[in-house]
């Protein structure tokens, strides 16, 4: 847990009773702001106890799981978890490896977070299945700056849905599609929205 003002997360190896503590622990921490946990070790179970915990801390602003494998178990329980995060600005699930089921758990759950401004999930291999669900979800988050999806293997297919949702990210600032295998269909399909995105940065 970092406190206001930290610079960077706090990364610690938290073993599983450790997870389930400290997911057990978030239940009364209802004031917290911010949750940095990146690269702490979590596995599956104690991935599943601290996604289920979440859903208590109604106004985080912030929350990092970066680096942990949280797995379908891990990303179910927190997709579930997130549905009462909506005073959420930033979430970081860069390499989470969430798969198709984790995925479109944490997918689904993100149209409720309208006030989002910086989404992170890279590496967390959502292929075309999580891509689609992502896509429908992200459409409702018009206050988005920052996008970060490389490498989650959306392919080209799931680049043509992803762009279809573009246009209506007008606050858009940063945008990351990297090695995502789009090809010439899902590149000039995301080429095609990006003229709307007018505040898009492109330096």
């Amino acid at each position: 847990v970092a406190p206001d003002g930290a610079s960077e997360p706090f990364e610690t190896d938290l073993e599983m009773r450790g997870g389930r503590a400290l997911g057990s622990s978030l239940q009364h921490l209802t004031a917290l702001r911010k949750l940095r946990l990146a690269n702490c070790d979590f596995e599956s179970a104690a991935s599943k106890a601290l996604g289920q915990s979440l859903r208590h801390a109604a106004g985080l602003r912030e929350l990092s799981l970066a680096e942990n494998l949280l797995g379908a178990p891990g990303g179910k329980a927190l997709g579930v978890s997130l549905e009462h995060l909506t005073a959420l600005q930033t979430l970081d699930l860069c390499h989470c490896h969430l798969g198709l089921e984790g995925g479109g758990a944490v997918g689904t759950s993100l149209r409720h977070l309208t006030a989002l401004r910086m989404l992170i999930l890279s590496q967390s291999l959502l292929c075309l299945a999580g891509g689609k669900v992502l896509a429908s979800s992200l459409q409702h988050l018009t206050a988005l700056q920052t996008v970060n999806l490389a490498c989650v293997e959306l392919g080209a297919e799931g680049g043509k849905i992803f762009a279809a949702c573009l246009r209506r990210l007008t606050a858009l600032q940063n945008l990351d599609l990297s090695s995502n295998q789009l090809r010439a269909e899902g590149g000039e399909a995301v080429a095609a929205f990006l003229r709307h995105l007018t505040a898009l940065q492109t330096s």
